[in-house]
């Protein structure tokens, strides 16, 4: 059993349909830290001041590796959305959600585990839409 699939087993990714909001963030939080403590820490903001990717940190240590955002998903805020798009990306850091883009809140992670957060994403947004 891999060590990823071992946290999503302890985690109860099973149960995302019966699972709390607050534990679906606690789920979110962990697999952030099982990526950042297994890729690194991310070292640079997505966008560069001309608002193009910022190809440095795109992909991770590991080739298969991608950047996410942490903000992907906001409970304080359910517009969010389509972050990685440019012009939105820019509405969002003029509305005053500058963090949204910063390295400290990027993570690197692969496929897989990539899935798996935007299946709890999902799951956390359908909730928040009613």
């Amino acid at each position: 059993m891999t060590e990823f699939y071992k946290l999503l087993v302890d985690l109860g990714f099973d149960k995302l349909a019966i699972k709390s909001d607050k534990d679906l963030r606690y789920m979110l939080n962990k697999i952030y830290a099982y990526c950042d403590n297994k890729y690194g820490k991310v070292t640079g903001n997505f966008f560069t001041e001309s608002w193009h990717p910022n190809t440095a940190i795109k992909h991770g240590i590991e080739w298969g590796t991608d950047v996410h955002r942490r903000f992907e998903y906001d409970q304080f805020n359910s517009e969010v959305c389509s972050l990685s798009d440019p012009e939105t990306a820019k509405m969002w850091f003029n509305e005053g959600y500058k963090e949204y883009q910063l390295a400290q809140n990027l993570v690197h992670c692969n496929w897989i585990e990539h899935q798996a957060i935007h299946a709890i994403i999902d799951t956390l947004r359908t909730r928040q839409h009613g």
